[in-house]
């Protein structure tokens, strides 16, 4: 155990070194039809890469695009005119694209999530995890119907906000030199975390822990809302950067731009930085500590999520597909 912590240090220290060194670039990302999945989808990105490491190649969509809060002329194109609830187009769930209309006056309870991969314990992803009231679910309509002209309907009540790695078709999912040389762009995604369960945890087997945030009910909706505006004015124009912006930085980039915070302007928000708690995955307690924002500090993590029992049992009583109205 003692081996592994100081192999940890020692790996967190020498990105937080790097990192010193580097800088993650805007992207240079243009639309090109030839890269479309889905051509009957108006919020398919479709883009190529005209600079970093693979110019020339299109970046992969088929279940990574960023967020996007649709204006009201949007609204009132695709049918959500008299909805006053936050409408977002390329919200992923049930293995395609969703509009998702959601009241963030609606969030019970933010947790951080910490994903410790278990094919590589030094290394981990986070999350932010968005529990809504049950009886006010987050209605999604698909994109692009799958079926004639009929969309499906569902509904969802956890939502999981999180900065990850997009490649180029044909390239590594992940590797740590194109992760430190504009090798993959960067995408802000918002997902049903019973999507995230299939992945974490029934497909990887990793453990997901679970610290939950002291939020009160107007944070809690500024942080998604916060979230939702990084991602549709961000898109895909950035490339992502294994030290100064990953899954990491950019989720502390959320909370620390919602709740007000300046950065690192305390000492214990600088050694916390300093020590990789806003930049590096498995140390990111340091950085919400250093905030305030655990909610307790004895109490603070709830369950693994594989062990969350109030969650597996709403996922048990969900419909397993969505359906036509």
């Amino acid at each position: 155990m003692k081996k592994s912590r100081w192999a940890i240090c020692l790996l967190g220290t020498s990105l937080i070194i790097l990192g010193n060194y580097a800088k993650a670039d805007r992207a240079a990302l243009v639309r090109d039809s030839k890269c479309a999945v889905q051509t009957n989808d108006p919020f398919e990105p479709a883009l190529i890469f005209e600079t970093g490491k693979y110019p020339g190649v299109c970046l992969e969509t088929v279940e990574a695009r960023s967020i996007r809060r649709l204006t009201p002329d949007e609204k009132e194109t695709y049918g959500f005119a008299n909805d006053p609830r936050v409408v977002v187009a390329n919200f992923y769930h049930a293995g395609r694209f969703w509009f998702a209309a959601i009241d963030p006056a609606q969030i019970e309870q933010v947790y951080y999530q910490i994903e410790h991969f278990k094919m590589s314990p030094l290394f981990g992803h986070n999350q932010i995890r968005f529990r809504l009231n049950r009886n006010y679910p987050a209605e999604l309509t698909e994109q692009a119907p799958s079926v004639g002209n009929l969309p499906l309907h569902t509904t969802v009540s956890d939502l999981a906000f999180s900065a990850e790695a997009v490649r180029g078709i044909g390239k590594s999912f992940f590797n740590f030199q194109d992760g430190l040389e504009n090798g993959f762009a960067i995408s802000y995604k918002l997902v049903s975390l019973d999507t995230r369960y299939y992945w974490m945890i029934t497909r990887a087997k990793d453990r997901v822990e679970q610290i939950e945030l002291n939020l009160t009910q107007s944070q809690m909706a500024a942080v998604l809302t916060h979230a939702i505006a990084l991602g549709t004015e961000f898109g895909e124009n950035y490339f992502y950067h294994l030290v100064t912006r990953n899954c990491t930085t950019e989720l502390f980039r959320v909370l620390d731009e919602a709740l007000g915070f300046v950065r690192s302007p305390s000492i214990a928000q600088r050694s916390a930085s300093a020590l990789g708690g806003q930049t590096y995955p498995l140390f990111a307690e340091m950085g919400l500590k250093s905030r305030h924002l655990l909610k307790n500090r004895k109490t603070a993590h709830g369950p693994d999520l594989d062990q969350d029992v109030e969650y597996l049992a709403q996922m048990a009583r969900e419909l397993p597909e969505p359906v036509h109205p």
